[in-house]
């Protein structure tokens, strides 16, 4: 009531206040996250982000500012009254809760036309004296009707009125700071003087205020005090009725308040349709996207056999371009006359280059003796231009003694004449002097463009001889080298040849010397026929040995090789078994997620249906696309993890393939390989059997043809060793490749247990997000509640003083009978 009596004389102005605050300097025991609140009644503004203070720095930077409309009380004398606003900063405890950790009282008024930038203010009732808040302030008048009187006071209305204290009981400062706080906020004992009891004073107390209470009595009685009682009801009657315009601007207030509450929630209803819009064409695109991967690879599948049909069409390629390269054997005597023809064209291009350059020397030649004759043209003008200078002199000279001879005008008409006549001809000398410059002139821009025409013409022929020449000298370089190929397969026959027939010199003579030989070595070949059949016995039983020993060993080996192959494809396909069953539970969880979305949207949306919206459904609906976004990126690289298993399964796959090809084929050569020694060994008895028959056939088969055997033996041998040693080699790649596949399936497990951990820290998010719905939904309905209630009281108050007129109407009555009696 004291304040509205106080106003009155007064002019409504509404100003748009923006208090920007750039900084905080707060040191605190533990890190926290800063919320400042600029609350007035039910308006309340806040910072949209929660910054992050560390006890380490002490400092923030926010940078946020916050905005409300606020009327002004203006004075006749032209002074505004003090508007308080308060600052209060909150330090939010990550789940613990949040306490108050100081505040900042401001008197709005003082900055309605000077704005304050940069100004540090200390933070009030805080333990840190050190702490510090940067703000600027500005202001912007809106005028003074009454629809900015209500915005002013709907501005920052929250349908909540949250406080600002905090539920976190905890320490946040040094012991010290707390403890200093504590002493200034003690009572302090005033000794008493004069027989009086001591006082105590103390800061921090503060009386309530005395809450106004109108009772109004009207006595019927009939008395001389009427007149007074009734100035006292008029005072209070204009009393109620400043109460009952206030009450109405509150009700307008509130009605413009609940518009912008409902736009708000029919603009949050159109975004949620909006979103829930794009979440189907995003779905739709992520189909029509596997779709065309899908195509892909078909197109990809299609485009591998495409490459292997052009692979062997390359290959008949390459067959008919071999047979080609024995069809150019006829072609290089027609590039041979090209190339005489070419030299011949090289021959004609360098004749006539000289004979250009014959053309360019006269043409310089000319040149300067055009240039010669202009210099001696321009020294012969110059003589001229010297007599007629002394011409004029003379003149001159005359023109000053005619005055002195006026007798003597005949002879200086004549001299005048002459003179003219010679200035005459000079003049026609000068003109065909500057006809001939500009002749010689014209010529030589006319040389000038023949000499640049030739110059092109001889650069682009200089061009096409070059290119020719390189074309030719590839070519000729092409034929050096079949040549050279050709003459180094005629030298290897050649020497081959000579070879072949120095050993067969050689081995007429060996065989006529082994004749001579034979005949008296006879015998001794018999006592080395039987020492040589003990050999081959011998020979033969380590042979089968060797044999069996290797054939036992290669196929223990190859065994070996195929269960280990066998139990890798067992564990991917066991590993691919659990994949596919976590597969399943995700979906699943996806599935279950949807209908959680599902039943959350159906709550948004009731809520937003009803008359007040809740401001912490904005809050809630960005958490939750949050989510939905951290769930996509999750999908994403899912699907990318997946797509990279498969291709390594793809290549393990194919690597098995491969070996079983290969051991295949390695069965195969062994196979060949038994059944040629088998093969030689058949022989090597028969001719040991045929060496037992007569001498004649003992005289043919010689000592030479049993080291032959024996050297293929021994060389078969080998291969069957370097092939064991080759397979070797590859099992213990194999066996490399199997740890780095181990390895990476280790490093995918484990990327699939974070995933899991991240999945599992969203669903509890997800699940807070829920139980905070419910609260909010649960506060919203006490909101609805305490609003019927205000209106029902508004109700009551508007009947109170409806009676009250009605009792004041028959005062005036009895007032104006008693007046008329009088």
């Amino acid at each position: 009531m004291s304040k509205l009596l106080g106003r009155i004389g007064t002019t409504k102005q509404a100003f748009s206040f923006d208090i920007t605050i750039h900084s905080l300097q707060l040191h605190l025991t533990q890190p926290v996250r800063i919320n400042i609140v600029w609350k007035r009644r039910k308006k309340r503004a806040e910072t949209k982000n929660k910054h992050a203070l560390s006890p380490a720095s002490g400092t923030v930077e926010i940078e946020e500012t916050l905005t409300m409309i606020n009327t002004l009380y203006q004075e006749k004398s032209g002074r505004f009254k003090n508007k308080k606003a308060v600052l209060s900063v909150q330090a939010i405890i990550g789940d613990n809760g949040m306490k108050k950790v100081g505040s900042l009282e401001l008197n709005i008024s003082e900055f309605h036309n000077t704005p304050l930038d940069h100004h540090y203010f200390t933070l009030e009732s805080c333990p840190d004296r050190s702490s510090k808040i940067c703000i600027s302030i500005k202001a912007q008048p809106l005028g003074d009707s009454a629809f900015t009187d209500n915005a002013s006071e709907a501005s920052g209305f929250s349908g909540i009125s949250m406080g600002t204290e905090g539920d976190y009981k905890g320490q946040l400062f040094s012991e010290d700071d707390v403890a200093e706080e504590q002493e200034a906020l003690a009572p302090k004992i005033i000794p008493g003087s004069h027989g009086k009891p001591p006082l105590m004073k103390s800061q921090g107390l503060k009386l309530p205020e005395a809450l106004p209470t109108y009772k109004i009595r009207v006595e019927n009685e009939k008395s001389e005090e009427d007149s007074l009682k009734i100035t006292e009801l008029k005072a209070k009657n204009s009393i109620l009725e400043k109460e009952n315009t206030s009450i109405r601007n509150e009700k307008d207030e509130l009605k413009i308040q609940l518009g912008i509450v409902s736009e708000k929630a029919i603009k949050e209803r159109e975004n949620l349709i909006e979103h829930i819009k794009g979440l189907d064409a995003e779905l739709e695109s992520l189909k029509s996207k596997n779709e065309k991967f899908n195509r892909k690879i078909a197109r990809r599948d299609e485009k591998i056999l495409n490459l292997k049909a052009t692979n062997q069409n390359l290959l008949a390629d390459l067959k008919e371009i071999e047979r080609r390269s024995v069809e150019s054997t006829d072609n290089k005597e027609k590039l041979k006359s090209e190339f005489s023809s070419l030299k011949e064209c090289l021959k004609e291009s360098q004749d006539n280059s000289l004979k250009l350059q014959k053309q360019l020397d006269l043409a310089k030649y000319e040149i300067t003796s055009l240039r010669t004759s202009n210099e001696n043209l321009k020294e012969i003008i110059e003589q001229q231009k010297a007599d007629i200078l002394h011409l004029r002199q003379a003149i001159a000279e005359t023109r000053d003694n005619m005055s002195s001879r006026g007798n003597e005008e005949n002879v200086f008409a004549n001299y005048k004449k002459n003179t003219e006549l010679y200035i005459n001809d000079l003049k026609r000398q000068l003109k065909s002097m500057e006809q001939e410059k500009e002749d010689a002139l014209s010529k030589q821009s006319e040389l000038a463009y023949q000499l640049q025409g030739s110059k092109t013409e001889k650069l682009t022929i200089e061009e096409r001889h070059r290119e020719q020449i390189h074309e030719l000298e590839n070519e000729i370089q092409k034929l050096k080298d079949e040549n050279i190929t050709l003459v180094d397969k005629l030298e290897e026959e050649g020497q081959n040849k000579k070879l072949m027939e120095r050993r067969t010199t050689m081995m007429s003579n060996d065989a006529d010397l082994k004749l001579k030989r034979m005949t008296s070595n006879f015998q001794e070949m018999k006592a080395k026929k039987e020492e040589l059949e003990q050999m081959l016995y011998e020979y033969q039983g380590k042979l089968k040995i060797k044999i069996t020993e290797t054939e036992n060993a290669g196929m223990q080996n190859l065994a070996e090789q195929l269960a280990n192959k066998d139990k890798i494809i067992e564990k991917l396909k066991a590993s691919l078994k659990d994949k596919e069953k976590e597969l399943a539970e995700i979906y699943s969880n996806k599935e279950v997620i949807e209908n959680e979305n599902y039943t959350l949207r159906e709550q948004i949306k009731r809520a937003t249906i009803t008359e007040f919206s809740d401001p912490a459904n904005i809050i809630l609906q960005e958490q939750i696309n949050e989510l939905e976004k951290r769930l996509q990126s999750q999908e994403l690289a899912f699907n990318k993890e997946k797509n990279e298993l498969q291709g390594t399964i793809e290549v393990l796959e194919k690597e098995i393939e491969i070996l079983e090809i290969g051991k295949k084929a390695d069965t195969e050569k062994f196979e060949n390989q038994i059944s040629k020694i088998i093969v030689q060994n058949q022989i090597l008895t028969q001719q040991v059997e045929s060496n037992k028959g007569p001498v004649k056939e003992e005289k043919n088969t010689s000592s030479l043809e049993l080291k032959i055997m024996e050297e293929n033996c021994k060389q078969s041998l080998q291969l069957v060793q370097l092939e064991n040693n080759s397979l070797k080699a590859k099992l213990s790649q194999l066996e490399e490749e199997h740890k780095g596949l181990e390895k990476k399936h280790l490093d995918m497990k484990l990327s699939w247990a974070n995933a899991d951990i991240e999945k599992e820290t969203i669903l509890q998010k997800y699940r807070e997000a829920q139980e905070q719905l419910r609260e909010y939904s649960s506060q919203f309905t006490a909101m609805e509640v305490e609003l019927y209630k205000v209106n029902e009281r508004f109700g009551i108050t508007l009947n109170q003083n409806n009676e009250l007129e009605l009792e004041l109407h028959k005062l005036k009555q009895k007032l104006n009978g008693k007046e008329k009696k009088k």
